[in-house]
């Protein structure tokens, strides 16, 4: 945070604290010997669904980010929350937090999020205003230009065009060989069966 202030010398910027913006709860005293066996016993369970020991799951940190995400928007026009008008917000928290955030906002599947990677440290990511007021994932700002931000096993592939975007829901026609077919909807196929529609994105679409 006092590294980003360093960029605006001279100019008034407002501060505020959010406590719903820190990471995920590991759980308490972490004892490094445990701590691997929990990481082993989460790879196994499920990522985003495991509940660490006296800590929290993926989910509980969605339902806190959910509800700051209704807050900030709705604050963002209140004049308590902000003297003049706003052009820019930066939020300054954590990886797993990042990606949770974006899961909740651009509804993101859990399939979809465990092929987000992690930002590196100090990464920023960077979300557009667009006419419609809705806002649209850019990328991540690195050497002085917005590049893709890591995604699939390899973490050489791009978003897939519909998680940049905020999709409230996705199309499906049943009855068809092809209900299932297209990326939106991956996250319903069973492992291992063939679908059409995926050619030239299989890597994504791999075991991270």
């Amino acid at each position: 945070l006092l590294a980003m202030l360093n960029a605006f010398p001279g100019q008034e910027v407002q501060v505020a604290t959010e406590p719903r913006l820190r990471e995920q709860d590991f759980g308490n005293f972490q004892h490094s010997v445990d701590m691997d066996q929990v990481f082993k016993e989460r790879q196994k369970f499920g990522r985003f669904y495991y509940r660490f020991p006296n800590g929290e799951a993926g989910t509980d940190v969605y339902d806190r980010i959910s509800e700051f995400i209704d807050y900030f928007f709705t604050a963002l026009h209140r004049e308590e929350y902000s003297t003049k008008a706003v052009d820019n917000v930066v939020l300054v928290t954590h990886g797993l937090t990042m990606r949770i955030f974006c899961m909740s906002y651009f509804r993101w599947t859990v399939f979809e999020f465990e092929k987000v990677w992690n930002p590196s440290n100090c990464e920023n990511w960077v979300l557009e205003k667009q006419p419609s007021g809705q806002y649209r994932l850019a990328g991540r700002w690195l050497d002085g230009r917005l590049q893709p931000i890591n995604f699939g096993a390899n973490q050489s592939y791009p978003l897939f065009p519909h998680m940049c975007e905020p999709l409230g829901a996705r199309l499906i026609v049943p009855g068809s060989e092809e209900t299932l077919d297209g990326i939106q909807l991956a996250h319903f196929r069973a492992s291992g069966r063939g679908h059409r529609g995926l050619e030239g994105v299989q890597g994504p679409l791999e075991e991270a």
